[in-house]
């Protein structure tokens, strides 16, 4: 099984609309695919976890590399994975309010937060930030999935 964890930034901002349009199709897809991950959107940015069958994700993310909606795409972690980290959710969606961003960016010591998420540096950094958001979502304290 493949994960891959990417940011970007969006060429336009996406209204609430557009966004749960996106979400119904790419759950739809990701559910017939054997596709799970979560997007966490801040900023008019995305960071995006994708796993599942290698062959797959490879070739879906492959369709989101030539996406015209996104730019400044930068993968921060490709990897062969033992288990999924969001094995319930065809695609999880978080989107924190200013607040939550920042006791996220407490909450994970960050130093120097990044102002939107396609500006992310450090490939630990877009590890650590993923696996804190999978975490709040599951236990309830952030809205998603």
């Amino acid at each position: 099984m493949k994960q891959i964890i990417y940011a970007s930034r969006a060429t336009r901002p996406l209204s609430d609309r557009d966004l749960a349009e996106l979400m119904e199709l790419s759950r739809d897809r990701n559910r017939r695919a054997g596709i799970t991950g979560l997007l966490v959107v801040h900023n008019n940015s995305y960071l995006q976890l994708l796993e599942g069958p290698t062959s797959t994700v490879d070739e879906r993310f492959a369709r989101i590399e030539v996406d015209p909606r996104h730019t400044n795409l930068r993968v921060h972690v490709e990897a062969e994975a033992e288990e999924r980290w969001c094995p319930e959710w065809s695609m999880g969606l978080t989107a924190p309010d200013p607040a939550q961003w920042q006791e996220v960016i407490d909450a994970v010591r960050l130093p120097q937060p990044p102002v939107s998420l396609d500006l992310i540096e450090s490939d630990v950094t877009a590890r650590v930030l993923v696996e804190h958001y999978v975490r709040l979502v599951r236990r309830g304290i952030m809205v998603g999935a």
